[in-house]
């Protein structure tokens, strides 16, 4: 087993010696130096075609059960892998069509779910971390147009109940306004937003003017 580990982290390390330049030419406060691994996942999720490789080979799973303290940790941008996955769209679409041969739209669904079940199971802490713009992985799921199916269920029920009624850093929004904006709506992530946290809609007079902007 510890061959295989090895194995592994070398091959990772191979595919991903050109991030580890990059972030050294940045010159950031966590810049990769060599043998650090500490910024290795975060690589592999901004690149989609390093994402598909080790997933395809089943190796990313492998790789963030060995490293999965990296999963939490905060890169030279102030994202943890979770923003990274969620914030990626090549990745989010990349899944999709893995998953178009299946005729099942829920098992389309699944194959972005896994990735973030697997890695909140491995780091709990990750869901509630927020990145330099204060912002939630909730917060991210929502405005990238996730669904509850896909994404959003997922981390609003893993997360602190605090995430609930957080609002944007940006707009100041609620989780369950966001969940109602724009073009990609999902009127199903309103329903259960709202139905875990119903106090929120005792809101004050602003408030209130803010969620008639919206719906009506």
């Amino acid at each position: 087993l510890e061959e295989y580990y090895r194995i592994l982290d070398a091959a990772v390390e191979y595919i991903t010696q050109d991030y580890a330049a990059k972030e050294r030419r940045r010159n950031k406060y966590l810049a990769v130096e060599e043998g650090d691994r500490r910024l290795i996942l975060h690589a592999i999720l901004e690149h989609e075609h390093l994402f598909d490789c080790l997933s395809r080979f089943s190796l990313l799973g492998s790789f963030m059960r060995r490293h999965r303290e990296q999963i939490s940790l905060l890169d030279s941008s102030g994202n943890t892998a979770l923003h990274l996955l969620l914030k990626n769209d090549k990745i989010k679409t990349l899944l999709r069509c893995k998953g178009r041969k299946e005729k099942s739209k829920e098992t389309r669904e699944n194959a972005f779910r896994k990735e973030i079940t697997r890695m909140i199971n491995l780091s709990p802490s990750v869901v509630n971390t927020t990145s330099v713009g204060k912002k939630l992985p909730l917060h991210y799921a929502l405005e990238r147009g996730f669904t509850w199916e896909n994404a959003v269920g997922v981390i609003a029920e893993a997360g602190d109940a605090r995430a609930l009624f957080s609002r944007h850093p940006s707009n100041g929004l609620y989780p369950f306004m966001l969940a109602a904006c724009g073009r990609r709506s999902d009127i199903t992530s309103v329903f259960q937003l709202l139905k875990a946290y119903p106090q929120i809609i005792s809101v004050n007079e602003k408030d209130q003017s803010s969620i008639s902007k919206i719906f009506f």
